[in-house]
């Protein structure tokens, strides 16, 4: 090999090796949990580093910052916030200019949903006018850790909402990554696709269900997104952030409304104290149809990515109410 053609050569290296690293320019991203978390991996893959603030298997809902934390939020170049008051304890760290530029709200553009936690009998949700239906929720509840105000949190469990997250989170991406942007905006369409298609699948096979007959019976209040959006009635002893212990009167008209309406889904969470679901599983001689998964991805197969555990509950509850 000539002189000119080992220059050459040379030259194609070293454009391919800046290449790569161009490439994979990574932008360093905190999640304020776990979920959030997944999702900016599904967009970002291997171009950004992303780290949930709550870790994997903890209660956001009784999460208190620690030191290591407080270090992963100020080295980030973005914080995205899942919103609708679910990571208002992070707002002491944003207090300054420095830190709120660095803060983005996926919830943007999604329809919130009201917090009836401390109502004192069965509401109706603020919904949008093809939802308006008859009466979805049972719930009496007070007190909890992290307060929430007046709107529900846990849009999450709707993926189309997820979907809203999705695309927020590829906006903010690009314009932090321009270069970048064709591969997060590939990325996310094929996410939200693969959640559009999920939800298509399970609007068919709720819609094989009489409505009357799409009660189920969990924990706490974390599935209003999902109800309203399938059309499902939840019976929860707790409320939004499983904090509230339910009072005899509450147990008592959750175990009436068992028997009026035949209930046969029943579950169990994975992060909540499940003892007045099982009392009353075992009172009225249901079984526990298995466990939904709520707040935080797990390790488990079944609900460690967000898809999975969207799927995992819908097709739980689903199942449950087709026996």
């Amino acid at each position: 090999m000539n002189t000119i053609s080992r220059l050459l050569c040379m030259t194609l290296g070293l454009s391919s090796v800046f290449a790569a690293g161009e490439a994979l320019a990574q932008v360093n991203v905190a999640a304020s949990f776990s979920i959030t978390e997944d999702i900016v991996r599904e967009i970002g893959k291997d171009r950004v580093t992303v780290t949930s603030v709550i870790p994997r298997g903890s209660n956001p809902h009784s999460y208190d910052l620690r030191p290591q934390d407080l270090m992963t939020l100020e080295k980030a170049d973005i914080v995205f916030l899942t919103g609708l008051g679910f990571d208002d304890f992070l707002k002491r760290w944003s207090d300054t200019a420095k830190n709120r530029n660095k803060i983005i709200d996926i919830s943007q553009g999604i329809k919130p949903l009201r917090n009836t936690e401390g109502d004192d009998d069965s509401h109706e949700h603020e919904e949008s006018p093809e939802h308006e239906h008859e009466e979805h929720h049972h719930h009496e509840h007070e007190g909890h850790h992290h307060h929430h105000g007046g709107t529900d949190p846990h849009a999450w469990q709707n993926p189309l909402n997820g979907a809203i997250y999705a695309e927020n989170i590829r906006k903010e991406l690009c314009k932090k990554e321009p270069d970048s942007c064709g591969f997060f905006t590939e990325n996310a369409a094929n996410y939200t696709k693969a959640l559009k298609d999920l939800d298509t699948r399970y609007q068919e096979r709720f819609s094989g269900i009489p409505e009357q007959s799409r009660v189920m019976i969990t924990t706490h209040d974390a599935f209003n997104y999902l109800a309203d959006h399938y059309r499902i009635q939840i019976l929860a002893p707790r409320g939004i952030t499983d904090s509230h212990e339910p009072s005899a009167g509450d147990i008592a008209r959750i175990e009436e409304l068992m028997k009026e309406k035949k209930v046969r889904a029943v579950f169990i969470e994975n992060l909540s104290n499940n003892t007045a679901v099982e009392e009353l599983s075992r009172k009225n001689g249901n079984s526990i149809n298995g466990i939904l998964y709520t707040d935080s991805l797990t390790t488990e197969p079944e609900g460690n990515t967000y898809l999975k555990l969207i799927e995992h509950n819908l097709n739980a509850i689903w199942s449950a109410m087709s026996e």
